[in-house]
């Protein structure tokens, strides 16, 4: 890209990130408007305005190009305006000032353009690829502080719902290192960036390609590191595996901790294949009933990591990773058969045919099939028993929303008692004492569930009603959002 364009692109971002500061602090001072999305995180008037913004602005100047933003998307294009409008929002909510607004221009990919924007302390920073770095137009470079350093700051975020629990990790590394949270990564990764700290850890995956595209040209450009998680590069257009942001000399002693303590986490599927399965096989899951969209196959993906790890399998990663992405989906949206289904339609894609041995196919299509947890016999193969384990619900709350909904769409005429009294005896087939569920491998997360959950299933008319409490309580957020 010439160098035209490239000041062209950054001055657009510039241009946006001060618009956005100019929301941010107008309703940080007033009513928000703070309501929380189906995943429980929080958003506000100046995220959905911002995001809207940026849209507007992108489609009239450069209508061939796309926006990925946290809250909302536009086109569809190899040149994409990656946003997070304001992160550190649960802070921002309480109005706490740390929050920052970030974008990123990514071309095929790569992080191109960086901006982030400090509102409340009127601080821009900024980077283009091959154009070093900058804070309110002063060069900025990371710091050369080790590990060990007295110096050493790191910022660390973790959550109950993220795909890598990180505990162990800053356990191990904070005998060395001062762990704080800022409350907004990529806050955090502009400490980096201007030498403040020398590391940042952050497990996010789904869609959280925001937080970190900027933060990749902009802390490299000052002379710092970004990777993956396991020390890998990544593409910022699509969901990423976490990430390490350090300023370069401790980055390879941080991955070393990571891969050490996340091994059985991590599941490296061919890009190829992945690209293939995001492509053409996920979208079908929009065609699913609620609770068995995208979200199904990343908790499906996240629970076979972990059992994975607790047994220490070995598992052809991209075998599972097919298997779990073809496992649930629907003809005409009927579950009734689903696993045939979805094997069949396995066996026959010219692309599986063409990527995996009729061998590995056979045992593949054997593990669609095999899934169910009412069969009376034991899937045929490890993988069978793999995906049988992971996707049974492993929490309260996400069998009391399955059941629940399972139940309206099984029977649109039952009233509300009844399809709570369905969902309850469906629950005690499954889960009670004398239960069909099936144990095939030592799973920590499930056995504590079973425990919870047969507690609950105890008295039934206190379950109704509390089943009840939560189906409202989910039904109320949804209007909210809608």
């Amino acid at each position: 890209m010439n160098n035209t364009k490239l000041i062209e692109y950054l001055e657009f971002a510039k241009e946006i990130a001060y618009e956005a500061g100019k929301i941010i602090t107008k309703y940080f001072y007033e009513d928000n408007g703070e309501k929380y999305k189906y995943d429980q995180t929080i958003v506000t008037k100046a995220d959905t305005e911002i995001n809207q913004l940026l849209i507007d602005r992108v489609k009239e100047k450069y209508p061939n190009h796309s926006v990925d933003g946290e809250e909302e998307q536009f086109g569809k294009s190899d040149y994409v305006w990656v946003c997070d409008p304001v992160d550190g929002t649960a802070m921002y909510a309480r109005h706490v000032p740390v929050a920052v607004f970030s974008l990123a221009l990514v071309i095929d990919g790569v992080s191109t353009i960086g901006v982030v924007y400090d509102a409340f302390t009127d601080n821009l920073y900024y980077a283009a690829k091959g154009k070093g770095a900058y804070k309110n137009d002063l060069k900025i470079a990371v710091n050369n502080i080790e590990l060990t350093d007295m110096r050493s700051i790191a910022n660390m975020d973790m959550w109950p719902t993220a795909d890598y629990n990180l505990y162990d990790v800053i356990k191990e590394l904070g005998k060395k290192t001062y762990f704080v949270s800022l409350g907004s990564i990529i806050r955090a990764c502009m400490c980096v960036a201007n030498g403040d700290f020398n590391l940042a850890i952050f497990p996010g995956t789904k869609h959280k390609n925001c937080d970190i595209a900027a933060v990749k040209v902009i802390v490299e450009e000052a002379g710092g590191k970004v990777t993956d998680l396991f020390g890998n590069e990544q593409r910022y257009d699509r969901d990423i595996n976490g990430a390490i942001i350090s300023n370069s000399i401790v980055h390879d002693e941080v991955t070393k901790v990571l891969i050490k303590n996340l091994k059985g986490e991590q599941m490296k599927v061919d890009n190829g294949l992945k690209e293939y399965l995001e492509e053409n096989i996920i979208p079908l899951y929009d065609n699913n009933y609620i609770g068995d969209g995208r979200d199904r196959i990343e908790y499906v993906l996240k629970r076979s990591r972990e059992i994975i790890k607790e047994n220490q399998l070995d598992i052809n990663n991209d075998m599972l990773y097919a298997i779990i992405c073809y496992h649930d989906i629907r003809k005409n949206n009927q579950e009734k058969e689903h696993e045939l289904h979805s094997a069949e339609m396995m066996a026959k894609d010219e692309f599986m045919k063409s990527f995996f041995t009729e061998e590995q196919r056979i045992i593949m299509k054997e593990a669609i099939e095999d899934q169910r947890a009412k069969k009376d016999t034991e899937p045929r193969n490890i993988y069978g028993k793999l995906l049988s384990s992971a996707s049974r619900n492993s929490s309260v709350e996400q069998c009391l929303k399955r059941s629940y909904y399972y139940g309206k769409k099984k029977n649109p005429n039952a009233t509300e008692n009844q399809i709570f009294e369905g969902a309850y005896q469906a629950l005690l087939d499954k889960f009670g004492e004398n239960g069909y569920a099936k144990f095939y491998f030592k799973d920590s997360t499930y056995e504590s569930f079973l425990k919870e959950i047969r507690q609950l299933l105890l008295d039934k008319n206190s379950f109704i009603e509390n089943h009840k409490k939560y189906i409202e309580e989910i039904e109320k957020n949804n209007k909210i959002n809608s």
